[in-house]
């Protein structure tokens, strides 16, 4: 299993914006939607939600998460590169 690097790519790459558990949270969408993405620079890892099995980032910083929600990290391209086999980092933490 290869580590989950927090770089803009990753991040593009990401399923987590389109993940129901994601989508489930007010918080996260709300702290994503406060992130100014016009500069292409690379926003501090403790301010983004989403890649969450990366190490730079883990387990969301919201506590309204619904872990009974299907997770998207079987369907997301960084999850199938990097060799991760866990789901719901969002809740869990980074993969290790």
């Amino acid at each position: 299993m290869a580590k989950v690097e927090f770089t803009l790519e990753n991040i593009k790459r990401c399923q987590c914006g389109s993940c129901p558990v994601y989508l489930s949270s007010a918080c996260a969408k709300g702290k994503n939607a406060s992130i100014d993405w016009s500069s292409g620079k690379l926003p501090p890892a403790k301010v983004i939600e989403g890649i969450y099995c990366a190490e730079a980032v883990g387990k969301s910083r919201c506590d309204d998460l619904d872990s009974t929600l299907s997770c998207n990290c079987p369907t997301c391209p960084v999850w199938e590169e990097c060799g991760l086999n866990e789901t719901h980092y969002c809740i869990r933490g980074a993969a290790k």
